[in-house]
């Protein structure tokens, strides 16, 4: 990780608090949310490698970032968007928000497109955020949803194999999910994170 990008992750780890503990990778995410104000799913179904959670409503920030590697594409859009966070909102205040931080991208052939969307989840606390002074930068509401989600820690290999691996063991338990996009959202600077489809 180059510097510029674990300046903008640990100012996340700061604004969030992250102090993680726990023995696995589920356990670690778990114990994060009892620490700060997390979006709980309302139900979680355990499968063989990978969970099912259902989520209820909630709001994010977002941005869109094209013609770039993934890794280039979170940095680029978390600049964006906590510069939003930080006071380049039209109240001019800091606007909380809450963990992970995502990035959803497309796949063609198996292949990660060079297209993104960078997202930052607002606190639940947040029932009237601000309108943001950057124009490419847009406030959205999702409706409930369900996921397919695996959960990662320290992990070496590449994201594009493991979204691939994950969409094989998906079609393996012939599970309905739309394929087209994946959505990766990080915990901490340590390589916590989640791999998530969308289910149909």
């Amino acid at each position: 990780m180059d510097t510029k990008m674990l300046r903008l992750c640990l100012t996340l780890s700061v604004l969030l608090g992250l102090q993680i503990t726990g023995t696995g990778a589920d356990q670690e995410v778990a114990d994060f949310c009892q620490q700060i104000i997390c979006h709980h799913p309302t139900q979680i179904i355990q499968r063989n490698n990978y969970e099912e959670m259902e989520f209820p409503t909630f709001q994010w920030v977002e941005t869109d970032v094209s013609g770039t590697d993934m890794k280039t594409a979170l940095k680029t859009g978390l600049e964006k968007l906590l510069k939003y966070s930080n006071l380049s909102n039209a109240a001019e205040t800091i606007v909380p928000v809450s963990a992970p931080w995502v990035i959803k991208g497309s796949l063609l052939n198996d292949k990660i497109q060079r297209e993104f969307q960078v997202y930052l989840y607002l606190s639940p606390l947040v029932h009237s955020p601000p309108e943001p002074k950057d124009p490419t930068v847009l406030i959205s509401t999702f409706p409930p949803f369900n996921f397919y989600i695996r959960t990662f820690r320290h992990h070496n290999q590449e994201d594009g194999s493991l979204i691939n691996e994950f969409i094989k063991d998906l079609d393996q338990d012939k599970r309905s999910f739309y394929r087209k996009f994946f959505y990766i959202g990080w915990y901490n600077t340590r390589g916590l994170k989640q791999i998530a489809f969308l289910k149909k």
